[in-house]
């Protein structure tokens, strides 16, 4: 967003990795843990775990099995051991890629691409794709170039001109959406259709929950709601909590509310989170924004900072200038904001921890139904 705020050309391409965990290679990944200071005994160890490995097919209630086959490469799943040797084995690429900036996160991989003109954002998608199918290539790794695709953003919606991105002779697909890390996110930042996913998977877990709910405690329908309907909410919800259809998902918050509560369909819901101590979606919203803020605050300067003369809202946080409606969204945008608007017993709390308890209880008490009934309240 920082730089279409400077009138600059983004887009993203999303890297999909054949097999990637089955494939990494040991030799290499041996050889990064020597660069990176581990020898002797802890790097016996390492290579210990990795070699003379086997797997077997099992079936049939375990009566059935297949014939060991040796596994000479990759790195064995479900232990957090294998997860930081494979990240060790991506630890450098971003370093090695000067077209783009690199995020990675396990497998999944995507370079940004920033430029100041449509002409020129072709040739450097071209560059980065050839630069990441070198680096893959030499350590080791595939791109999967049937998967791998790219973004190219436009805030406004307007369809961009097709792109041609090869890497050899195959041609890399543009698309206008992609899946990142558990979010949907399209070329306009609309936010739509991750909404549409999360309200699929609200809606199947408002049915759970109503299932539930016949058979045990509102207590515990209650903490079924904090690991279903709950953890889907908060994830990311700074990020798409005030797009056009945030009421869409804060609808079926709702709708689980009034089932952990047993009452009726339309009864009104605000009481209800009051009493069972559950935030709404926009308290949610509200609740990560004031923690990063929290959590950054040398970041950010005060009207005292400025000027010395200023003693009654020297403590206020200046606020981020942004030209383009959607920058006002963004989490450092509207953190000064919301932080401005905290009381201020929350805000003089001695640590993160009071800071986020006695949040949490101040939201949960004014349980407001939108960012702007926050922004309007007075205490």
């Amino acid at each position: 967003m920082d730089a279409k705020e400077r009138k600059q050309q983004v887009a993203v391409l999303c890297c999909d990795l054949s097999k990637a965990f089955d494939v990494a290679d040991h030799g290499v990944i041996t050889e990064k843990l020597r660069y990176y200071g581990i020898n002797g005994s802890p790097l016996s160890l390492f290579e210990s775990m990795l070699r003379d490995r086997s797997q077997i097919v099992v079936g049939d209630g375990g009566r059935v099995k297949s014939d060991p086959l040796e596994a000479s490469m990759g790195v064995a799943q479900g232990s957090s051991v294998s997860n930081l040797l494979f990240s060790l084995l991506l630890n450098d690429l971003p370093e090695s890629i000067d077209t783009a900036e690199v995020l990675m996160y396990a497998d999944d991989v995507a370079a940004i691409v920033t430029v100041p003109t449509v002409e020129s954002i072709e040739q450097k998608l071209n560059q980065t794709t050839a630069q990441l199918a070198e680096w893959f290539d030499v350590n080791g790794l595939s791109l999967n170039l049937k998967k791998t695709h790219y973004l190219v953003f436009n805030l406004a919606g307007r369809t961009t001109r097709p792109l041609t991105v090869k890497v050899g002779n195959e041609v890399l697909e543009q698309t206008t959406s992609t899946n990142f890390l558990g979010f949907e996110m399209d070329t306009c930042l609309a936010w739509n259709q991750h909404v549409d996913k999360l309200c699929g998977k609200l809606g199947s877990a408002c049915y759970a929950l109503g299932r539930v709910a016949r058979t045990v405690s509102a207590e515990a329908t209650r903490t079924c709601y904090f690991a279903t309907v709950h953890s889907l909410l908060q994830y990311g919800a700074e990020l798409w909590g005030r797009c056009a259809d945030w009421e869409r998902a804060f609808r079926l918050q709702k709708r689980a509310v009034r089932i952990i509560a047993g009452v009726p369909h339309d009864t009104h819901a605000k009481p209800l989170f009051i009493k069972l101590g559950i935030l709404t979606l926009p308290a949610i919203v509200i609740l990560r924004v004031a923690l990063y803020m929290r959590a950054n605050l040398a970041s950010f300067k005060t009207f005292g900072m400025l000027n010395s003369y200023e003693t009654r809202n020297a403590d206020k946080i200046i606020g981020v200038g942004r030209k383009l409606t959607k920058s006002s969204k963004l989490t450092h945008v509207m953190g000064p904001t919301v932080y401005n608007k905290l009381p201020k017993n929350i805000i003089d709390a001695p640590s993160l921890s009071s800071f986020k308890f006695r949040l949490k209880q101040w939201l949960i008490e004014q349980s407001f139904y939108s960012y702007n009934e926050f922004i309007a309240y007075k205490a």
